[in-house]
């Protein structure tokens, strides 16, 4: 089922419409019914006397016998002069509110699904018109035009969201491969006269391999993705938890050789897998990079645990990352996840990190958030919270 929100100014005409169709028919109700399984419910009513519709009003659609139930079954116009005198629907609903006639069309979204129906009730006995038939069915075309407008605005919108966050994810991720290259030459220029220059030469090539690899896994991380955007979106797979961290570390320490990064993983069991994608190290590598670069010790310090936790009746994998940097106040705790956000410390890039992160998050079907090390005191450092879906073949 098609799940989009109908613009206001759209509603309004909807309104006109069937103000317009009831006024024309002589009939003192007008609907536009809108399909919610497992209900049908008045998404427009006409303000007509004698109209005992009201928006919202609902019902079962399946098994109901409402007239509506007919016109979406067979995507067909129904007729019902008088339902008093016709043994299909002499026990229908809607003869309890007085309505015995009806005239109805199907509303279709653009890929050929039921949005519900237009339609005419009277109080007495009435086949309509030829004329009125042909007012509903111009009614019909300009209802689903507006449908297909919303579709399209939808699609639009989406399309220009993804481009955003494949300009974040690319820009992001670039940084940190040049971080890791120029940290490699860094530490050359720093050690090249102490050192060997067979093993120097080693020392620095392994590194500026890997993030030369990093570079080619991005690029075509986002050329996959910006063709098939729905395998990024919908596909997942069961991914490698702790071989994505301890890759995801390694990473860091090579784009951080100047610092000295101590890390702990504690697991509750081996082997674990969580419903991923490709991207899941960008997770990591993002909380990461953010716990090396907004921390003031000598010594970083990162503790990663790995539990359980069952939330709202649901199992969920939690991967706790615990650093001992300068922390993050309450009122800038949920500000972090915007895109955009630039306002820790002075510092820059944080928002655009954890915004993907988020998005990415979402996209599989888990949580995050971001606490205090210590309750109480936001200085002595950060825990962002991971929550995965548990899923139960590892």
């Amino acid at each position: 089922m098609i799940d989009v929100v109908v613009p206001e100014l759209i509603i309004d005409k909807w309104q006109n419409i069937v103000n317009i169709l009831a006024n024309l028919a002589s009939v003192p109700v007008a609907l536009i019914m809108h399909v919610d399984l497992p209900y049908i419910e008045v998404y427009r009513s006409s303000k007509t006397e004698g109209n005992p519709y009201e928006v919202g009003d609902k019902e079962h659609l399946i098994g109901s016998g409402l007239y509506c139930e007919t016109v979406i079954k067979n995507n067909a116009k129904l007729l019902v002069p008088n339902a008093l005198d016709d043994k299909d629907w002499d026990k229908n609903p809607d003869i309890k509110l007085n309505m015995i006639s009806y005239l109805g069309f199907p509303l279709l979204w653009p890929n050929g699904e039921a949005f519900g129906t237009i339609c005419i009730l009277d109080s007495k006995e009435n086949k309509y018109n030829i004329d009125i038939e042909n007012l509903m069915l111009q009614f019909k075309e300009v209802i689903e035009s507006h449908l297909e407008l919303i579709i399209l605005n939808k699609n639009c919108r989406r399309a220009f969201e993804q481009l955003i966050f494949y300009k974040d994810l690319f820009s992001h991720d670039i940084r940190n491969i040049i971080q890791v290259i120029h940290g490699t030459t860094e530490l050359y220029t720093h050690y090249k006269s102490k050192i060997d220059e067979l093993d120097l030469i080693d020392h620095a090539i392994k590194p500026i391999h890997k993030a030369t690899n990093e570079a080619i896994r991005l690029i075509s991380n986002v050329e996959k993705l910006s063709e098939l955007e729905e395998a990024f979106l919908v596909s997942l797979k069961k991914v490698d938890l702790s071989k994505t961290l301890e890759e995801a570390i390694y990473s860091i320490r090579m784009g951080f050789q100047g610092k000295e990064i101590k890390t702990d993983i504690d697991y509750f069991m081996e082997g674990l897998k969580v419903e991923a994608n490709e991207l899941l190290i960008d997770v990591f590598q993002n909380i990461l990079n953010n716990a090396v670069k907004y921390n003031k010790n000598e010594k970083i310090e990162i503790n990663i645990k790995v539990t359980k936790e069952q939330l709202d009746h649901n199992n969920y994998i939690k991967v706790e990352f615990i650093d001992n940097g300068i922390g993050i106040k309450d009122e800038l705790k949920e500000k972090i996840f915007r895109r955009g956000f630039k306002e820790l410390k002075g510092e820059k890039g944080m928002g655009i990190g954890l915004s993907i992160v988020k998005k990415l998050m979402e996209r599989y079907n888990g949580l995050i958030k971001v606490e205090d090390k210590i309750k109480g005191d936001y200085s002595k450092g950060s825990n962002f919270i991971l929550l995965f879906p548990e899923i139960s073949d590892f």
